[in-house]
């Protein structure tokens, strides 16, 4: 092993957490920021007020890609790379669309095939955002609230969700849709949020939360839920003032605090995410006379690291893919990246590490877990956040757990004793 790898070593197995490594990159190209795209490992898409930048290395180094006329009125918003050459654009902030309709005069959403080089106006009639793919075929994207499907790369459009006042959605395993009607603060203490599901790519609807309108709104259902991120069908999160987490399209769901105290607060709030799994997550809260922090989780909500508030003004927007451990953060005129095993928060102060013996560390093909009450359930999670270990006990103060299989690296350890969630870390070596 090296010696930096040795260092770290020592470090975990004393109990120092790892934190993430967060650096403003000193080589971004001086622009008005606008909107951030990370589609793969390495490769990384940022517009600008002048023009669309690009870095093949994780943004240690940038090259322009094209830059506006000073005439051009066309200038993108959002951005969204399906890979590396293909993507999608338009002239309306990222967030959604529903909230940002009056930004820009100029609707359109636009397709490159080139990474970036040229773009095609694949429909001037509406003001797109919040893109997102099932393939390169089958798009979905918000517009004024609606929710509009594109079966064919976007050369048409087809309104499968009109009248609700969409705030924000989410697709799962390529037709499974969650969907978010916009209500109003007047009535947000007596009528509960809603939250549809479309099973069929769109074609039909059903509202799965709440489950009926009887009684009063309960206290544990949030005032407020205008965003979501589903992982699997029926798993993920919504969350506006708190927020909600099901594992079963919300016949069950806990609530966890998002820092958001009060109404007023709220209205000058909204919520850009970056979501990479379940178990990894990032929220910054934005506001027009307010800056927010960026905090992280990786337990589906019920514990936040905060980051700090480094970010000037107002975080614009940040972004991750599902294949490595870096995510960023753009403002108005900085970009800022996250990187390193503990970057979604495991392992920080506000986790609180538990005083479980895990033995020998590192690991190698077998360890052992003892805690001083009895374990009924032990779960552990790579550091993509997969589930890759689950097992039920009976009242055992200790255990032996097999990771001969597991490849080498982090994970994290999630223990269930006497409704208590404890966790841990181990590295496989």
């Amino acid at each position: 092993m090296t010696g930096l790898f040795l260092i770290l070593v020592m470090l975990f197995a004393m109990g120092f957490p790892l934190y993430a490594q967060v650096e403003q990159l000193p080589n971004a190209p001086q622009d008005e920021y606008r909107g951030i795209s990370h589609p793969l490992s390495g490769i990384v898409y940022l517009s600008g007020r002048d023009g669309l930048y690009k870095s093949v290395d994780n943004g240690d180094l940038w090259g322009t890609v094209f830059t506006y006329d000073s005439a051009e009125l066309k200038r993108f918003f959002g951005i969204w790379f399906w890979d590396e050459m293909n993507g999608f654009a338009t002239r309306t902030p990222r967030r959604n669309s529903y909230w940002s309709s009056n930004t820009t005069p100029n609707p359109g959403i636009y397709r490159t095939s080139d990474g970036g080089v040229s773009w095609v106006c694949m429909d001037s009639t509406r003001q797109f955002s919040n893109v997102q793919f099932v393939n390169l075929d089958t798009i979905f994207a918000l517009s004024e609230g609606d929710v509009y499907r594109s079966s064919d790369g976007g050369i048409t459009w087809v309104n499968v969700f009109a009248g609700n006042g969409i705030t924000d959605y989410s697709v799962v395993d390529g037709h499974f849709i969650y969907a978010l009607p916009k209500y109003t603060y007047e009535y947000a203490s007596i009528i509960y949020p809603s939250i549809y599901k479309s099973s069929d790519c769109g074609n039909s609807w059903i509202r799965i939360f709440p489950k009926d309108d009887n009684g009063d709104k309960p206290p544990h259902v949030p005032w407020i839920i205008d965003q979501c991120f589903f992982f699997a069908e029926g798993k993920g999160y919504a969350y506006g003032d708190h927020m909600v987490f099901t594992e079963n399209d919300f016949d069950s769901f806990e609530t966890h605090g998002t820092g958001v105290t009060s109404e007023s607060e709220l209205s000058n709030v909204s919520l850009s995410k970056c979501l990479r799994s379940g178990f990894q997550m990032a929220v910054a809260r934005e506001g027009c006379f307010y800056s927010y922090p960026v905090s992280t989780s990786c337990d589906y909500g019920r514990h936040h690291y905060t980051l700090g508030d480094y970010y000037g003004y107002y975080v614009c927007d940040l972004t991750a893919c599902e294949e490595d451990t870096v995510f960023f953060i753009i403002t108005n005129t900085e970009i800022y990246r996250y990187k390193g095993s503990d970057f979604h928060g495991v392992g920080v102060a506000d986790l609180e590490i538990s005083e479980i013996q895990i033995y020998p560390q590192p690991v190698s093909d077998r360890f052992r877990i003892k805690y001083e009450s009895p374990l009924d359930r032990l779960e552990v999670y790579d550091m993509q956040g997969r589930m890759i270990f689950s097992e039920k006990y009976t009242g055992q103060t200790e255990v032996s757990v097999s990771s001969a299989s597991w490849k080498n690296g982090f994970y994290l350890i999630k223990i269930f004793s006497n409704g208590n969630i404890l966790y841990n870390k181990i590295i496989k070596n």
